[in-house]
């Protein structure tokens, strides 16, 4: 039964379980008689979600340009597929999918692929694929120490409950975390440890006033609760906080 399915498979179909199983003579065999396909992005995704990093550097030329070099016109698909790798922490298959020629590139470049480098790293974090993270941060990955995001890394690894990602994220002073939506993430999953942490990461002359004011300003009201009846309720704190939700 399974070779009369095979069989009946359209081209697309074939190549999706090639992908999907790594079976790299039969996509290399696909690829020789077949010259173009109906969705490229379904038949790579599962060869880069299940590592199989040779069927992907057979699949990335094709049907991308790609040969890992940084001078190509679609590099956000590229980076798209290194965010599924990092998302299933396929290190090596991220590593091909970000050459260290792409860091100083991506710099310069527009925001829609600063933004789709920062998914990579994201990804990474919120499925705690430590290794990963330390690749990009170790490589000083241009992009990835970005501005305050709605949902940065540190939050999607605190909302995945991903402790020693989160620790590890914390502790890069470097990088400018979204500080509050951090910990609405905490409080919300009850991780209380953290909420702590991410209190002194504000430092000791503004932790209290900072972090209540500015989860007063983005109406977390549970936020704001947790912290008045944890000890943070000065009166002049909270008048300010009050203040600035208004």
């Amino acid at each position: 039964m399974k070779h009369i399915d095979l069989l009946l498979m359209t081209m697309d179909e074939a190549a999706i379980e090639a992908a999907t199983t790594g079976d790299w003579d039969w996509m290399d065999e696909l690829l020789a008689r077949h010259d173009c396909f109906d969705d490229i992005e379904a038949i790579t995704r599962p060869a880069v979600a299940n590592g199989h990093l040779d069927v992907v550097q057979l699949l990335m030329p094709a049907f991308f340009g790609y040969h890992g070099e940084t001078d190509i016109y679609n590099w956000e698909n590229v980076l798209k597929m290194a965010a599924v790798a990092a998302e299933n922490g396929h290190i090596d298959v991220v590593k091909y999918l970000l050459p260290k020629e792409i860091d100083s590139y991506l710099g310069n470049s527009a925001s829609s692929l600063i933004g789709a480098l920062q998914r990579v790293f994201e990804e990474a974090a919120a499925n705690g694929h430590v290794d990963v993270v330390k690749m990009m941060v170790e490589r000083n990955c241009e992009g990835i120490r970005y501005l305050r995001s709605k949902k940065d890394a540190l939050s999607r690894a605190i909302l995945g409950l991903q402790l020693e990602m989160a620790d590890f994220l914390l502790g890069l002073n470097e990088f400018r975390w979204n500080l509050p939506k951090a910990c609405e993430a905490a409080i919300s999953t009850r991780q209380h440890s953290l909420v702590q942490k991410i209190v002194e990461a504000y430092g000791p002359r503004r932790k209290d006033s900072i972090l209540l004011v500015e989860l007063a300003m983005i109406g977390s009201k549970d936020s704001v609760e947790y912290l008045y009846n944890h000890g943070h309720n000065a009166a002049a704190l909270v008048s300010q906080a009050v203040i600035s939700a208004a």
